[in-house]
C-alpha cells in the first residue's frame, strides 16, 4: 500500500521480497542489515524469558546459577575451596 511504501520503503502493489516461498528464497539473498537487527531482538527476549517470566505470568524467576570456570579455580590456587581433585604442575 502507499502508506506501507512510505514507512517501509518499497513500491507499492510489489512484494517486499520477490523471492518469499520460492526456489530463491535462499541463504544468498539474505538482507544482513534486518537479520543483525532481529538477531539482537532474539538474543535480548530470550536472555529476558530465560531470567524471568514475571512480565508474563507474575512469577519472579531464581537467581542464575553460575558454572565455575578454569579460571575461577587457577586463580586462587592456594586456597582450599578451590581444590578440586587435583594438582596442576605450574611450567
Amino acid at each position: 500500500t502507499v502508506a506501507e511504501a512510505e514507512v517501509w520503503g518499497g513500491i507499492v502493489g510489489t512484494a517486499y521480497d520477490p523471492c518469499y516461498h520460492k526456489a530463491c528464497d535462499n541463504y544468498g539473498n539474505v538482507n544482513l542489515f534486518a537479520f543483525d537487527i532481529n538477531i539482537d531482538a532474539v538474543a535480548y527476549s530470550t536472555l529476558q524469558f530465560a531470567m524471568t517470566t514475571k512480565s508474563v505470568n507474575g512469577i519472579k524467576g531464581s537467581p542464575v546459577q553460575t558454572q565455575k570456570t578454569r579460571s575461577d579455580y587457577t586463580m586462587f590456587p592456594a586456597m582450599p575451596a578451590f581444590r578440586h581433585g587435583h594438582e596442576h604442575v605450574e611450567q
